[in-house]
């Protein structure tokens, strides 16, 4: 096998297991999200508008808030504050789900099109989409992989 053979086998190997990771992190959001939607109906409690924070030691653990056009947005924060992990509705009514590091800046997003396409994307420190992956309409998967300015490294039919 060439080098760039098994460079290409190495960066899908990493791709794999940052979907299950990502997977798995969307697995304990559905739970998480299940559960609180069981205790507001037990407890009868209902949350109209504005934002609502969970805080520890002073600082913002989480958020629940509603935009302008009234979509919900559930953001988790770290020890220093800052938005890492956001689920959230467009306004089109399709899913968002960010994954973002200290400086806020969007590293994986998982995404549902209007249209019913689900993506999934990973960025470089830069903001620069460099890996997709995502099932078009016909039900193929369709991966690529992108190196600098958009280029395309690799990408499958």
């Amino acid at each position: 096998m060439s080098a760039d053979t098994m460079d290409l086998q190495t960066r899908v190997g990493h791709l794999e297991a940052s979907v299950r990771r990502f997977q798995w992190i969307a697995g304990v959001l559905g739970v998480a999200i299940i559960t609180l939607a069981f205790v507001f109906t037990r407890t009868g409690a209902t949350v109209s508008a504005g934002t609502y924070f969970l805080t520890s030691g002073g600082v913002n653990r989480a958020s629940l808030t509603t935009g302008a056009s009234g979509t919900p947005a559930l953001a988790f924060y770290d020890a220093d504050g800052h938005a890492r992990l956001n689920l959230s509705m467009r306004e089109d009514g399709s899913p968002d789900i960010t994954l973002s590091d200290a400086d806020g800046g969007i590293r994986a997003a998982l995404r549902v099109s209007e249209s019913g396409i689900p993506y999934l994307y990973f960025t470089s420190p830069d903001g620069e989409i460099r890996a997709a992956l995502g099932v078009p309409l016909d039900g193929l998967p369709s991966l690529v992989l992108l190196g600098d300015r958009g280029s395309v490294r690799y990408m499958t039919p």
